[in-house]
């Protein structure tokens, strides 16, 4: 028995060091606009971005967002262009619209799902995606 729990850890343990949800070259913080929101509401999700020096974010693949479709449907997706190039304008948040679904009931929920975005390294010359889990909680009032 206990050689077979062994084995199994020994199959999960790569699964659990490449399900990383962090990324040491973006930092980014998430906050939702107004906190407190009534069922069928809009409001919107900021993502403000902070990279290390020579990183930079693409907008091409864009970035995307993906929340649960039972919990709000997503429209407008406001993504700041620096001034002459292809990137990311990383002073201004992106802003990302959504719509509550009616039915929501009131109190406290966590919205989740998803930020997807591309990388680049402008002095070693690589790129990577990477896709962040977004949780946050929110208040449903009547």
């Amino acid at each position: 028995m206990q050689k077979l729990i062994s084995i199994f850890i020994l199959l999960l343990l790569p699964l659990y060091l490449f399900c990383d949800d962090e990324n040491e070259y973006v930092q980014v913080y998430t906050s939702v606009k107004p906190a407190t929101i009534k069922a069928g509401g809009n409001a919107e999700i900021l993502f403000t971005f902070a990279t290390q020096e020579g990183i930079h974010i693409n907008l091409d693949p864009p970035i995307e967002v993906e929340i649960d479709k039972k919990f709000a449907a997503l429209s407008k997706l406001d993504v700041p262009k620096a001034k002459g190039s292809e990137y990311l304008n990383l002073k201004k948040p992106v802003k990302q619209s959504f719509t509550l679904n009616k039915k929501l009931k009131p109190g406290k929920h966590q919205l989740k799902g998803t930020l997807t975005y591309f990388y680049c390294s402008d002095e070693e010359g690589w790129c990577s995606r990477f896709q962040q889990t977004i949780q946050l909680n929110i208040v449903v009032e009547k």
